[in-house]
């Protein structure tokens, strides 16, 4: 409520109780309602740039809070990130997301790899694990060759080779 209770009695001469009986009965009505419609989409897709920033909130909250729970979950995501949205001889490309038991067909954008970068390097300084360091510096290698725009500096959003990209972008 925006106000409290006895604020709304004294604005509509009611008593608390009736306020909050009324208030109570149209939740209830509101709840009733809801249970008809149609439920959401539930969108259970597992996105790589989203799974940088909790490795890298993870990562921080286990340095700072000297939490070996959220190090161990910090490094649980990027051990499953690795294995199932990144490929090549050093996990050097990634895929955007996952879901389902697979890949999604689309290659990973520029924020892809630059969360998931700020999270490893995150997780190195937490864990003090050169795996993540070392996996950090090929994605920044792969990201330069797929995103920089070596004449004018900065990065795309897209990669070069994506056929159906008509106008490549900069953040």
């Amino acid at each position: 409520m925006m106000h409290l209770p006895h604020e709304t009695a004294r604005f509509f001469r009611k008593t608390e109780e009736q306020v909050t009986a009324t208030v109570a009965d149209s939740l209830r009505k509101l709840w009733e309602v809801r249970q008809i419609r149609p439920k959401p989409h539930c969108d259970d897709k597992i996105i790589t740039s989203w799974n940088g920033l909790m490795i890298s909130a993870l990562a921080k909250a286990a340095r700072f809070l000297r939490s070996p729970e959220a190090l161990a979950l910090a490094e649980r995501a990027a051990r499953f990130v690795r294995a199932n949205l990144a490929v090549g001889d050093e996990s050097e490309v990634l895929w955007r997301s996952f879901r389902g038991g697979s890949t999604s067909a689309v290659s990973g954008f520029a924020d892809d790899y630059a969360f998931l970068i700020m999270g490893l390097l995150d997780l190195f300084e937490a864990s003090g694990d050169a795996v993540w360091l070392r996996w950090a510096a090929d994605l920044q290698e792969s990201m330069d060759r797929q995103f920089w725009d070596a004449e004018h500096g900065g990065y795309y959003s897209g990669p070069a080779d994506d056929p159906h990209v008509l106008l490549r972008l900069k953040d």
